[in-house]
């Protein structure tokens, strides 16, 4: 048997879920070793004395003995208002250093995992010094033998216990050209895959490397923070979380005119659309923190957005239907509602989608990519709202008569975004009549136009805008070919 002389083959780059299982039994183990010594006599009733206690000289004062001391360690770990209460300082730490001289390797284990897993929440007086005391311990037992993990966390701990870690590993990795797990773990994490430290190295990585990111470029991080566990990851700051910074550097970064669809996508996926009901979970999460100006800055991509899918129904419509006049009619309304929005005058928008337009944008787009929408009791009529400037735009498919406004009439509620469904009739009909009830006279706070293939309705409604004082540049709005038509026919200047 003849065998070759060199054997060629390709191994997979590990992705984050080839690490899944190792991680989960890690996880299971690390809460084994913390619940031992947990069986000793006297130890619940421990833990009910210091749960009880308030004041930081009250948890110090319940400390006497060695297993006062394995009970507040546990509870350290453990138990999340204990450790907020619990101040971690030198007071505390003398104290059970008296009742158990050298704390003991279980003790020790315990307060370890206390710093990696719940690096977030600990309340410590200086992570340096806490960090220090715990390298300090560690190095007692150095003699008498470490486990592998522990040696390696002994050896770097002047990077792992230092205050800024986070940051300070992840510059390491980004130096090195390294993964940040496979940093992590050969500092000795391994163990502590699931813990709030390793979590906190993640995203230090990330808000990293989208700060140094081509604007809009697409890349395998975005992936990555668009993750539940990153960006819900609890930030330093105890009313954020990482993904309020993420959001943060991707529409800070962005120019005002457009975002990228990748990174767009990424702030629907994280924070979903603020134009919702303020009283919506997400909105009070992420927006509500964020403030106006990230809200004011994601609406007007929004309506690009909004735009973008309601001419791409429009299209489709018009090329199924094989409709010469509509396809014709659909050009002149993109070029008008584009330019709009390059103008920057639309300020806010709201889609309302048929039936089969639902369905039509569910097999193209993922949930994800797709903005909020209201749906139409229609099998075939999708309209848009557009807040043009201070005035009311109203566009719609299949015979549609455009309509503008100074006022939207209370009754329409279509920017209620508590309302999610309507009938093609309070969208067609209703307007025009409730406008009338309330002496918007045509011509003075309310027009409704028919489009027309000479350019009259373009005509109307710029002339429209401009009296109630939207500044439209009509030349903005047609092709080359159909500018020189429109200034030729309504004999003027297009400015």
């Amino acid at each position: 048997m003849n065998l070759p002389k060199t054997l060629n083959f390709t191994l997979p780059e590990w992705r984050d879920e080839d690490f899944k299982h190792y991680i989960q039994s890690a996880g299971t183990l690390e809460k084994l070793k913390r619940q031992a010594g947990t069986r000793l006599s006297g130890f619940d009733e421990a833990c009910s004395q210091l749960l009880s206690k308030r004041w930081q000289w009250q948890i110090r004062g319940a400390i006497q003995s060695s297993i006062d001391v394995r009970a507040c360690v546990y509870l350290l770990a453990n138990d999340d208002d204990f450790a907020k209460r619990c101040e971690i300082d030198r007071k505390l730490l003398r104290t059970m250093e008296e009742c158990r001289p050298g704390l003991g390797r279980l003790n020790l284990s315990t307060l370890l995992s206390a710093w990696f897993v719940r690096y977030q929440q600990l309340n410590v007086w200086n992570l340096n010094e806490f960090g220090q005391h715990l390298a300090k311990l560690l190095d007692g037992f150095r003699a008498a033998g470490l486990s592998r993990d522990q040696s390696l966390i002994l050896k770097n701990s002047k990077l792992l216990f230092a205050a800024g870690a986070p940051e300070k590993i992840s510059a390491v990795s980004v130096k090195k050209g390294q993964r940040i797990e496979n940093l992590c773990f050969d500092l000795g994490l391994k163990s502590y895959s699931n813990g709030t430290f390793m979590m906190a190295c993640r995203v230090a990585y990330y808000i990293g490397q989208l700060r140094s990111l081509t604007v809009g470029a697409d890349h395998e991080i975005l992936r990555h923070i668009a993750g539940e566990d990153v960006y819900n990851a609890p930030a330093p700051d105890d009313n954020e979380r990482f993904g309020h910074e993420i959001l943060r550097i991707l529409i800070d970064r962005s120019p005002a005119a457009e975002i990228s669809n990748t990174w767009r996508d990424v702030v629907i996926t994280i924070a979903g659309d603020p134009r919702v009901p303020y009283t919506d979970i997400r909105y009070q999460k992420w927006w509500a923190v964020l403030g106006n100006n990230y809200i004011a800055k994601m609406k007007g991509w929004l309506s690009r957005l909004d735009l973008k899918l309601f001419l791409e129904i429009l299209e489709s419509s018009a090329r199924e239907m094989n409709h010469a006049d509509r396809e014709r009619m659909f050009e002149s309304r993109k070029e008008f509602m584009e330019s709009l929005i390059e103008q920057g005058l639309v300020h806010h928008s709201r889609l309302f989608l048929c039936r089969n337009d639902v369905y039509y944008l569910k097999q193209h787009y993922k949930d994800e990519e797709l903005p909020e929408f209201a749906e139409v009791s229609s099998t075939d009529t999708s309209m848009i709202y557009l807040q043009v400037g201070g005035l009311h735009m109203i566009e719609g498919s299949h015979s549609f008569k455009v309509k503008v406004m100074k006022q939207l009439p209370a009754q329409t509620r279509i920017t209620d975004y508590a309302k999610q469904h309507y009938t093609d009739p309070e969208l067609r009909m209703s307007i025009n009549k409730n406008a009338r009830e309330n002496q918007y006279q045509r011509g003075e706070g309310y027009l409704e136009k028919i489009h027309d293939q000479y350019s009259n309705w373009q005509h109307e409604l710029i002339d429209f805008f401009r009296k109630n004082g939207v500044q439209v540049a009509a030349v903005n709005n047609f092709s080359q070919k159909r500018s020189r038509s429109y200034r030729t026919r309504f004999n003027r200047r297009a400015s």
